[in-house]
């Protein structure tokens, strides 16, 4: 179970970066240590992971042309 924790400044722990403010913590021994160090606050009862959900994929959109291309100019050829 995730929970979330108040970092009261920016904070490395074990090679990872926290910055200062409210975070939802994934691993639950990450958050108590984080709490038993004193770097961050507990603020909220243990957090349900949201069910995974596949990412819907928007299709690409296609790049415009810099520049319009202007057909070739039909003529009579000199000789």
């Amino acid at each position: 179970m995730a929970k979330q924790v108040l970092f009261k400044s920016n904070v490395k722990h074990d090679g990872e970066d926290y910055s200062a403010g409210r975070v939802t913590v994934l691993d639950d021994g990450v958050a108590d240590s984080l709490c038993e160090l004193g770097c961050a606050e507990l603020i909220a009862a243990p957090v349900k992971e949201p069910p995974a959900q596949p990412e819907a994929e928007a299709p690409p959109e296609p790049a415009p042309d810099p520049e319009p291309k202007e057909p070739p100019k039909k003529g009579k050829k000199s000789k």
